[in-house]
């Protein structure tokens, strides 16, 4: 299965990705997080369903500014 979702990396793209009209649907995870990775072979099931929606993946370590 190809993922269908997208790794935000730098606060920009997240802005960018925001102001947008598009539907976003925001996975914000982090690798100690167990919940998080049984979550993601959901997340990545949905984001093929629902190819209107852009799906999309933020590590909360890697870029705390966004979901803080």
């Amino acid at each position: 299965m190809t993922p269908m979702s997208k790794d935000i990396n730098k606060i920009a793209e997240w802005q960018d990705l925001i102001s947008g009209k598009e539907l976003v649907a925001a996975d914000f995870w982090a690798s100690w997080c167990p919940y998080c990775r049984t979550f993601k072979p959901v997340f990545e099931s949905v984001a093929q369903e629902y190819l209107n929606i852009k799906f999309v993946k933020v590590n909360i370590d890697e870029v705390p500014e966004i979901s803080s």
